[in-house]
């Protein structure tokens, strides 16, 4: 399982997404609506054929400063269909080819958020996703 060729394919995955800047990286400062990929778990299979399941989170921020609208481009992003998240992952659940299957699992950690380092506020949510590699 290659971390980064699945960060990067997400992050490729999901570019058509109008307005939603994506981060393979956390970064220090980001500009909201934002979607940061990140590794969770990875499970190594016994059956020694390199295979590996893995689970990713997608952390989605989106701005707090007029909460109702911050909060309807979060339900936006996290809609089962249409030009969301999950809708994209489900049309392409090879990650372009760069990985055997991926799938978004669940959503988690639904609210807001205070990043302490600078103490801005955004509403967040959190996709899981397995990838079996």
């Amino acid at each position: 399982m290659n971390i980064g060729a699945i960060r990067t394919a997400f992050i490729d995955v999901l570019s058509s997404i109008d307005g939603l800047n994506l981060y393979e990286f956390i970064p220090d400062n980001p500009i909201p609506p934002a979607l940061v990929v990140a590794p969770d778990t990875i499970s190594f299979d016994n059956d020694f054929d390199d295979a590996a399941t893995g689970t990713f989170v997608l952390t989605i921020l989106t701005p707090s400063v007029n909460t109702e609208n911050g909060q309807q481009i979060l339900d936006d992003l996290l809609a089962t269909t249409g030009q969301t998240i999950r809708a994209k992952i489900a049309a392409n659940n090879t990650l372009n080819g760069t990985v055997d299957s991926v799938r978004v699992t669940s959503m988690r950690n639904y609210g807001t958020r205070t990043l302490a380092d600078q103490g801005t506020k955004y509403h967040t949510a959190q996709f899981v996703c397995e990838v079996l590699s």
